[in-house]
């Protein structure tokens, strides 16, 4: 397992992620309900600022709202008169006679020329802007016009169209003085604004309260404010700085007014007010995730880290270990700790009785090994006692054969008991010790033999090393009887033992001397053996072969059998 698998199959992670998604919901409502306060609040300062920019012009209001009226009350009555030059201009000398609030009254027809004035001569205007932006506008326009007198005063030109049955015959126009902004006061805060002025549809600047040049927007900002809807913006004024702007409508596509405030306000402190409403929650969401982490590690991860070492050390072979927890750990882990104790306790108290239990059996097994090996030896001493008052040679032959055995049955006792594993036992050195003994009593003084031996390290178990032990002592003592020099040849005895893929093969080959016939003629042959070694090899689950070949004049001994205990290296020996 890798460390990324490691970190996300944690509890800590697992429990982050748990209550990341356990937390989402209450986050993202509390988002959206911080961001819908922040909302409330921006549109509230909003309107508050829309409020008072409109009242700082609530007289040019009404001031412009009743021009337009007048205007095109004045404007239905001219459409009636239209060819009447006398009468137009009588109808708009009464008009100014009757409205002290208007200084200047006059007709200008579709040519552009002006039919009828309240006073002063008539002029043409087809070249005149303020002639051009009434005709193409049907909702009439406001422009400031410059009086040509030497004040140099200035006023409000209002402009309708006048109509007959949807024909435009002209427009008038009537001119109302200003009557001036109330005074702004030198404040930074939100109770006065910078700056406030009543624009056109054209942006020009009809009234005003404050220094255009300093707090009318920028040319950008200025035809955004005009093009878009009422509202609070924020935007660049005329001298680079940011500023917040409110417009309010005075006449849909006539008049406006513009308020300049400062830009500390509530509305540019309402972004701020966004981002905490997405900051604080996840502040929230981080420091809950960062407490539950805490928690996980000090209550669950590090107890049970604790307990993986100590089990770790147990499966090491460390005994007396005992964990102990903190006061504030889970109940449940104290009591898996506990738990814990007690069966480490209870394991290590039974090793010991084990591990006693084992060196008794151990001690009482080898006791028996060696009274076992003490009575075959008492066997082999009275058997060959026996042999040697014997006075028959075949009887001694045959005593010797029975020793030879119970010298064999010995050496897998020997085995055995030698060897610290008691069930497997190494066949290749046990069939060499027999081998070796069987040539040092079985062949007489300068009776020269050949002895040739392959052995690989093979292992068996022990209900399989008593029958080959036995098989490999009556097959050497055939082979050492009956040897003889072959024509050409010295005398030799082969021994071969192998492993193939778990199969034994035990191999026993031996030169014959010609003209034996097999064997037959031989003195002292009993015809026990190769009875003994088929039975032996049936307990092996054998397959046992034997062939004489006239070519090389041998007779050839061949055992195959399946090894029991697979080979896992040489056992080890303890001291007898």
């Amino acid at each position: 397992m890798n460390r990324a698998d490691r970190v996300t199959r944690g509890i800590s992670f697992q429990l982050i992620a748990l209550l990341s998604v356990v937390l989402l919901p209450v986050g993202a409502i509390s988002v959206a309900q911080s961001l819908s306060i922040a909302r409330d609040a921006r549109r509230s300062v909003e309107t508050q600022l829309l409020r008072l920019t409109g009242e700082y012009v609530a007289i040019e209001r009404r001031q412009i709202e009743a021009g337009i009226k007048e205007a095109k009350r004045l404007a239905t009555q001219i459409a009636a008169t239209p060819d009447r030059p006398h009468a137009c201009g009588k109808l708009l000398t009464d008009f100014i006679a009757g409205q002290p609030l208007f200084s200047f009254a006059g007709f200008v027809d579709a040519t552009g020329e002006m039919r009828c004035v309240s006073q002063g001569s008539a002029q043409d205007f087809s070249q005149d802007p303020h002639f051009l932006r009434p005709s193409q506008n049907p909702d009439g326009a406001l422009d400031r016009v410059t009086s040509t007198s030497a004040d140099d005063s200035w006023a409000m030109m209002i402009t309708q169209p006048v109509l007959d049955h949807g024909k435009g015959l002209g427009f008038v126009a009537v001119a109302v003085p200003p009557l001036g902004l109330p005074h702004l006061a030198d404040s930074s805060d939100m109770s006065s604004p910078l700056g406030v002025f009543v624009v056109n549809a054209a942006g020009d600047v009809l009234a005003s309260a404050a220094d255009t040049a300093k707090h009318l927007p920028a040319p950008a900002t200025f035809q955004g404010l005009l093009d878009g809807p009422e509202g609070v913006f924020t935007g660049a004024g005329q001298s680079g700085e940011k500023s917040t702007f409110a417009k309010v409508v005075l006449v849909p596509g006539i008049a406006y007014a513009i308020g300049e405030w400062p830009m500390d306000n509530p509305i540019t402190r309402s972004e701020w007010v966004v981002f905490k409403a997405m900051l604080f929650p996840m502040l929230m969401w981080g420091a809950s995730l960062l407490i539950a982490f805490m928690a996980a590690t000090r209550l669950v991860v590090r107890p049970i880290q604790a307990l993986r070492e100590a089990m770790q050390r147990f499966t090491r072979g460390e005994r007396g270990i005992s964990i102990s927890l903190a006061s504030g750990a889970p109940l449940e882990l104290h009591e898996v700790v506990g738990t814990f104790n007690k069966l480490e306790l209870i394991i290590a108290r039974n090793e010991t009785a084990l591990a006693i239990t084992a060196d008794e059996k151990l001690l009482l097994l080898r006791e028996v090994h060696h009274r076992i090996k003490n009575n075959l030896q008492m066997i082999s001493s009275i058997i060959s006692i026996q042999r040697r008052k014997t006075a028959d040679a075949d009887v001694r032959l045959v005593l010797r054969s029975l020793q030879d055995r119970v010298l064999s049955i010995a050496a897998v006792d020997q085995s055995l008991y030698q060897n610290g594993n008691i069930a497997d036992v190494r066949a290749d050195e046990l069939i060499r010790s027999i081998t070796d003994r069987l040539i040092g009593v079985n062949l007489e003084a300068g009776h020269v033999v050949a002895v040739i031996s392959d052995y690989d390290v093979v292992v068996l178990h022990a209900d399989q090393i008593g029958p080959l032990s036995l098989l490999a002592n009556e097959a050497v003592t055939n082979a050492l009887k009956y040897v003889g020099a072959s024509a050409g040849g010295p005398e030799f005895v082969r021994i071969v033992l192998k492993l193939d893929d778990g199969m034994v093969t035990f191999e026993v080959v031996n030169s014959v001397a010609p003209g034996l016939n097999g064997r037959a003629l031989l003195p002292g042959r009993t015809g026990l053996g190769m009875p003994l070694i088929q039975a032996f090899s049936e307990q092996l689950g054998a397959i046992c072969e034997s062939t004489e070949h006239d070519s090389d004049q041998t007779f050839h001994l061949v055992v195959t059998f399946r090894a029991s205990a697979p080979f896992a290296g040489p056992p080890t020996t303890i001291p007898a």
